[in-house]
């Protein structure tokens, strides 16, 4: 373990909107497992390791070239290697000779980028394929796009001002902060839908009170047209 470093760098929005949420439970548990021992052995751990500690070679598998790197049975996790490169517990060379070994079966698999691989340079290929997918997209706000059936999906959901809320959230924390995202749609799925109902239950909490709800009464009777009853 890296000294006075017991513990490493989770960063949570990247966690919530990467791909790693769209997978079971388990298969979640098991990569904050192996990257919890991964970071105790400074980098030290090899596919066989995995395999006798969890007993599970099918789910091992299934976060192999896609979320961890194997490169001759060593085991190579992006995000903790440059931590541990930072408090001096890896070298950098070796790092990048294992690296290396591991590019081209990254490449062959086209494997999707993991938790710290959020801000890494899009390839031509993936460019390209987030332009065209951005063609069938709706500029429903300034930095939000959405297509006519994922918009439709929202109202099937919640009332108008509740996706506008949404929609203004989500639009909100993409200018402020520069975030880009391969598909907005899942962003409002992942966190934006959780935010709103923090914010619905804080509201209903905070106007729960007998004279908010006489308030609704009285303004419900102020404009009711009794003639037409």
């Amino acid at each position: 373990m890296a000294k006075n470093f017991p513990y490493f760098k989770f960063t949570a929005t990247e966690w919530l909107t990467g791909d790693i949420v769209y997978e079971s439970l388990e298969l979640q548990g098991l990569f904050i497992n192996v990257c919890a021992v991964y970071w105790q052995r400074d980098g030290k751990l090899t596919i066989e390791d995995l395999i006798k500690r969890y007993k599970n070679e099918i789910l091992i598998n299934q976060l192999i070239d896609k979320y961890i790197w194997s490169n001759n049975g060593n085991i190579l996790i992006k995000f903790l290697d440059e931590q541990l490169i930072e408090a001096n517990h890896i070298s950098k060379v070796n790092s990048e000779n294992g690296k290396k070994g591991a590019e081209a079966k990254r490449n062959k698999a086209n494997a999707k980028r993991t938790l710290n691989d959020s801000k890494a340079i899009l390839s031509k290929e993936e460019k390209e394929l987030n332009k065209n997918n951005n063609k069938n997209k709706n500029k429903i706000r300034e930095y939000v796009f959405l297509s006519q059936s994922e918009l439709d999906k929202l109202y099937s959901e919640y009332l108008e001002h509740e996706v506008s809320w949404m929609l203004d959230k989500l639009n909100d924390y993409k200018a402020s902060t520069g975030k880009k995202y391969k598909c907005d749609y899942s962003a409002i799925n992942v966190w934006v839908k959780k935010a709103f109902e923090k914010e619905k239950k804080e509201f209903i909490k905070d106007n729960n009170t007998f004279s908010t709800r006489m308030q609704i009464v009285q303004n419900t009777i102020n404009n009711t047209d009794w003639n037409n009853l």
